[in-house]
């Protein structure tokens, strides 16, 4: 099995937290660690929210950062439209979102 520059091994399954991504975003703007800061609305889930639940209340700095990060694997890849469930396929990972 090959591994990429990341070390994410191929055939790797990943899940991408949609709140977690705003929250560490903030933090890293802040200067601090995660953790650090209290959390946001956007950046808290209920029990069972879903992700495109989370990707309504998601800012559009955190959709894009999701979006960049997908696009390296898959250059086609975009939240416009996501429905729960989907994945993103590319370089031989896929990605699920959470929410």
């Amino acid at each position: 099995m090959s591994t990429l520059p990341t070390n994410i091994q191929i055939g790797t399954h990943l899940g991408i937290s949609i709140s977690g991504t705003a929250y560490l975003q903030r933090s890293d703007a802040a200067g601090v660690a995660a953790g650090v800061l209290p959390r946001n609305a956007e950046e808290t889930t209920t029990p069972g929210e879903t992700a495109t639940q989370a990707l309504s209340k998601a800012s559009a700095a955190t959709i894009k950062a999701i979006e960049d990060a997908l696009q390296k694997v898959d250059p086609n890849a975009s939240l416009t439209g996501y429905k729960d469930g989907e994945s993103f396929y590319g370089q031989g990972m896929y990605f699920t979102l959470e929410a």
